[in-house]
């Protein structure tokens, strides 16, 4: 008995030492990882410009300020100033490095004719700051072990809501980039007070605040730190505390100075944005918004991880008190953004952050907690071994790879637009919704052509042949609030019930579930329907009015 003790333990052993030998190497691999899932499908959509309906908002103001040789933006909105600003960079860059060369100094022409390679640059620009994020991961999770941290990493290198956002030209990756930069920093300043590291804090959130307004939230997370640090010198509290709030203004005024000189316009915006609705993503109270960030990150995460990520807080608060408070101050971002009036999957970006770290945590927490009974059962180890590393890795795994395949699959606007022109099904015989092969992009509803919604009675004269719905459009207003939207719900419910279906063109998007089995298992299919040629994007539907 005691021999097998003996064998168990050695094995163990030497599976750790073997690890350790081989970490850079590993990270390596990794690190190669996470870049390729990046950038697979990075090109999507090409050359079509408004699949998604939020890239504009930054590639517009950034082509518009390279066109006027103009560096100062005046938009407002989220306010998305580092991306617009590194666009426009990058745009002045392509355009002086690669066209002027070869004599093309039109720039207004080059965009325009090669609109696909300037938005792919943009989108290898978002994965590059992806990448950022990862190796940020490892760099703070490597406060709490080498193994640790290459666990962390490899969860943040497949997420597969971390994967999706980096192939967007949207705020929401590069705000958690910056924001895990206030953390690196926060961590490196409780280990070592100095006005450096304050320094770097405050920057780093200056450049969130200056990509989106919750990025304010930085100064939590400084101030939580500052605090915990300087615990027993309160006037050393009073001093980081101030030198930060310059550091930040410093910071503002060097990135973008307008949002500070027209400090107004911007708690005007800021005002507007928290009254505003979107169907789909508002309707919520506080509580309900905290339970919707709370549960999508569980599900996101899993099962394992999320057990993990609760028992890794605990035990952190323990073992490593102040870098766990500090990292329970990152995790409490779910709580300012809960009481926005929107709630939208990708604000919940930083909170799986916080959530892959801690699960990371602790799952060799509970390793350790249990080596008692590891040490004596090879089958236990293994199952246990399995059940803690294995099922969420291949889990989160297959969800990415899911996810590569829905960017690299076609879009169900841009697939079917063939067919239906060979149908005869075109805009003048065709009322349709936006997002459909007859309008890829918009905003638009096909109910507002219709007298109260009623596919009987048309706007304007005689009848159309056929109407064009798409998903994106039809489940969204048959999931709301009956006493809002009633009236469009039923728009559906009668095309459906009254008029026959010509046409279905369904499609294949990656989801996530909170059973690590089940999650696998839906990847797998997803991703054997994209190798048997399956669309993603929305559902369309065509349905005859007339004969």
């Amino acid at each position: 008995m005691l021999k097998k003790h003996l064998k168990i333990k050695m094995m163990l052993q030497t599976f750790k030492e073997k690890i350790d030998h081989w970490h850079f190497w590993i990270l390596g691999l990794i690190f190669a990882l996470a870049l390729t899932v990046r950038l697979l499908g990075v090109d999507w959509g090409m050359p079509h410009n408004n699949l998604h309906p939020d890239e504009g908002i930054i590639f517009v103001p950034a082509y518009e300020c390279a066109l006027n040789h103009n560096f100062e933006v005046h938009e407002y909105y989220r306010p998305n100033h580092v991306s617009i600003k590194l666009n426009t960079l990058l745009y002045v860059g392509i355009q002086e490095l690669y066209f002027a060369p070869q004599g093309e100094m039109d720039f207004a022409l080059n965009y325009s004719e090669h609109f696909a390679l300037f938005t792919t640059a943009s989108r290898v620009l978002m994965a590059l700051f992806s990448m950022g994020v990862v190796i940020l991961a490892y760099a703070i999770a490597r406060l709490w072990g080498k193994n640790q941290a290459l666990f962390a990493t490899f969860l943040f290198a497949v997420f597969p809501s971390f994967i999706e956002h980096s192939h967007y030209i949207t705020p929401d990756i590069t705000l958690l980039f910056f924001l895990m930069g206030v953390l690196w920093a926060a961590l490196c300043y409780l280990r070592k007070p100095s006005l450096s590291w304050l320094f770097w804090m405050s920057f780093f959130t200056a450049l969130a605040v200056c990509e989106k307004y919750p990025g304010a939230y930085g100064c939590a997370i400084i101030a939580a730190v500052v605090c915990i640090a300087r615990l027993k010198k309160p006037v050393m509290i009073l001093r980081d505390g101030l030198l930060a709030i310059f550091f930040l203004i410093l910071g503002i005024l060097a990135v973008s100075p307008i949002l500070l000189i027209d400090f107004r316009t911007v708690l005007d915006v800021i005002g507007g944005q928290n009254r505003q609705y979107h169907l789909g993503a508002d309707g919520l109270n506080f509580g309900q918004t905290f339970l919707f960030y709370a549960k999508t990150a569980a599900v996101h995460m899993g099962l394992i991880l999320t057990i993990s990520s609760i028992y890794g807080i605990v035990r952190s608060i323990k073992k490593k008190t102040k870098e766990a408070l500090v990292l329970v101050a990152f995790l409490t971002y779910i709580v300012p953004i809960s009481m926005l009036s929107v709630h939208w999957e990708r604000y919940t970006l930083p909170i799986y952050a916080a959530g892959l770290l801690f699960g990371a945590f602790g799952v060799f927490y509970i390793v350790e907690d249990l080596q008692k009974v590891l040490n004596k059962k090879l089958i236990v180890s293994l199952v246990v071994y399995f059940i803690l590393f294995l099922l969420p890795a291949v889990s989160l795994t297959a969800g990415g790879v899911a996810v590569c395949g829905s960017f690299l699959a076609p879009d169900s606007r841009i697939l079917y637009q063939e067919m239906f022109a060979e149908m005869n099904v075109s805009s003048y015989n065709t009322i349709y919704d936006c997002n459909t092969p007859l309008d890829p992009g918009g905003y638009y509803g096909a109910f507002n052509e219709f007298v109260a919604g009623d596919p009987a009675q048309y706007k304007y004269g005689s009848s159309p042949k056929y109407v064009m719905t798409s998903s994106s459009q039809r489940d969204l207003y048959l999931a709301a609030d009956p006493e809002v939207y009633g009236w469009i719900a039923n728009f559906y419910s009668k095309l459906d019930s009254d008029y026959a279906l010509v046409c279905l063109c369904e499609v294949e998007n990656p989801s996530s579930y909170f059973w690590e089995i089940q999650n696998i298992w839906y990847a797998a299919r997803s991703i054997y329907r994209y190798m048997q040629g399956a669309a993603t994007g929305y559902e369309i539907r065509l349905y005859q009015l007339v004969p």
